[in-house]
């Protein structure tokens, strides 16, 4: 516990990993904003209008695979987390 301790005290960052994480969340965070303004645009509700008949968002078959999906991962996770030597067995 003493060694798991002391190794957190002894981690130091430097200035420049500092500015590029903040710089990189303000980036991330300005092209959300971007996006979430030019997709009020008439511009944005047409291309908006474009991707839903692309990939049939207004449909019932989306759901179909949006649970398809969902128990596929399911199934995965559990099996990963039940398989030996994967998941922590005290």
């Amino acid at each position: 516990m003493s060694q798991h301790q002391q190794l957190n005290q002894t981690k130091t960052y430097s200035i420049w990993q500092v500015l590029v994480s903040i710089l990189a969340t303000f980036l991330i965070t300005g092209s959300i904003l971007v996006v979430a303004v030019a997709a009020m645009t008439p511009a944005g509700q047409t291309v908006g209008g474009y991707l839903r008949w692309l990939f049939a968002a207004d449909s019932v078959q989306i759901w179909w695979y949006v649970t398809r999906a969902a128990g596929i991962i399911a199934y995965l996770l559990l099996w990963f987390f039940h398989h030996p030597g994967i998941g922590r067995h005290q």
